[in-house]
């Protein structure tokens, strides 16, 4: 279940990823940063507080990659379009 759910945050960023370096103009919706903050929250509780033997880092790892460099984009994007006019 958690690799489900991993797996498919990791795609959604995978996609805004996507989007961003296709259409460079504003992505509307503020239901993209859910996404981004939800799989870097999941992700960090899934490293620091699963200390499980069989437990494979490297989605975890992915997926906060990932999250974190959305929401970096998310805010350049934003501040270019909004604040920048």
């Amino acid at each position: 279940m958690k690799n489900a759910l991993q797996l498919l945050l990791l795609s959604i960023n995978v996609l805004y990823i996507v989007v961003f370096f296709i259409q460079f103009g504003f992505v509307r919706g503020s239901f993209w940063l859910v996404f981004f903050i939800l799989g870097t929250a999941l992700s960090a509780f899934y490293l620091f507080l699963r200390r499980e033997s069989s437990h494979n880092p490297y989605l975890s790892i992915a997926l906060l990659a990932s999250s974190l460099s959305c929401i970096g984009a998310y805010s350049f994007q934003y501040y270019l379009v909004n604040l920048m006019g």
